[in-house]
C-alpha cells in the first residue's frame, strides 16, 4: 500500500475530493475514444459547499 502522496496539480486535488465527499457528488461519467485513441473521460459533478471545501484543502498539499 503506497503512503499518502499529495497531488500533483488542482485536478488531481479535484479528484481526491470527489471520491472523499460524502454525500456522493458525483453525477455521471462518459468515456468517449477520440480520432488517434485518445480516451476523454468527463466527469459531471455537483459542485456542493463539501466539495468545494475537501478540494481547497487537496489544493493547499500541492507543491
Amino acid at each position: 500500500m503506497k503512503a499518502h502522496q499529495p497531488p500533483y496539480n488542482p485536478m488531481q486535488a479535484l479528484i481526491k475530493a470527489i471520491f472523499e465527499v460524502r454525500p456522493p457528488v458525483l453525477r455521471g461519467i462518459k468515456i468517449d475514444t477520440e480520432p488517434h485513441g485518445h480516451e476523454v473521460v468527463r466527469l459531471e459533478v455537483s459542485l456542493t459547499p463539501e466539495l468545494i471545501q475537501a478540494w481547497g484543502e487537496h489544493c493547499k498539499e500541492i507543491k
